[in-house]
């Protein structure tokens, strides 16, 4: 079965990366009354700056970051800012944040989170995954008004909503827990993979990372060989 989410646009790979590229203007998924069990991404909801493990920093002096959002606020198009899409808060830009897979050092895989401020007005982050030769093995780029945990942030607070995401890299969820396809809030496999094979996972008991990666789903991923897989999307009430 497709899997549904945002459009997507061609990105590059590299060797052993997956890469998903979530930069357009998000939809395709249907509105899901209600509430269910999803303890994973509830437990990043309401446990915010508690997860250990984290590093939150700025990598550009606050005077510079202010500088280069005047200048892009400045010559951004009109009608971008017309989408709805608030301006970027100068706080919001030039953040990066990292989280070791299973909250361990020595795991060999490391999450970044890195957030760019477009001249369109509009916040950006990118999510990577990076082994410990330095290569990238999965990534992703999100406009932050996209995703829940980031856009829920008040201008000055990106930091703390990184962290936030970052969690499922941390707390990792268990491939046991894949619900079905017939259940309120189901699990849709990946392109390529089969119910059998999605069974395969569930018997297997494998370490995922699930990651917020709309209003309304988790990308979810395993470790495979020397890189990362996603395997499926599961979704959750907005």
């Amino acid at each position: 079965m497709s899997v549904p989410g945002p459009d997507r646009t061609p990105c590059r790979r590299l060797p052993g990366q997956a890469c998903a590229d979530h930069t357009g203007q998000g939809g395709g998924f249907a509105e899901f009354p209600g509430s269910a069990h999803f303890p994973l991404i509830f437990a990043a909801l309401t446990c915010a700056g508690t997860i250990r493990g984290i590093t939150v920093t700025s990598t550009l002096s606050q005077t510079f970051a202010i500088s280069l959002t005047a200048l892009a606020l400045i010559a951004a198009p009109a009608a971008a800012l017309q989408k709805g899409a608030a301006p970027a808060a100068s706080a919001d830009c030039d953040l990066v944040a990292s989280a070791p897979w299973g909250g361990d050092p020595d795991s060999g895989l490391v999450a970044e989170a890195v957030t760019i401020c477009g001249e369109d007005g509009r916040t950006r982050a990118t999510l990577s995954l990076v082994d410990a030769d330095g290569e990238t093995r999965y990534q992703g780029i999100f406009p932050t008004d996209e995703v829940m945990l980031l856009a829920w942030a008040e201008p000055g607070q990106m930091d703390e909503a990184l962290t936030d995401w970052l969690g499922a890299f941390t707390d990792l969820d268990n491939t046991a827990h894949i619900p079905g396809a017939d259940v309120e809030f189901p699990f849709y496999a990946a392109d390529g993979l089969t119910d059998a094979d999605i069974d395969t996972l569930r018997a297997e008991a494998r370490d995922m990372a699930c990651y917020v990666q709309g209003m309304e789903s988790a990308m979810c991923l395993v470790r495979e060989g020397e890189g990362v897989r996603e395997i499926g999307v599961w979704l959750f009430p907005g």
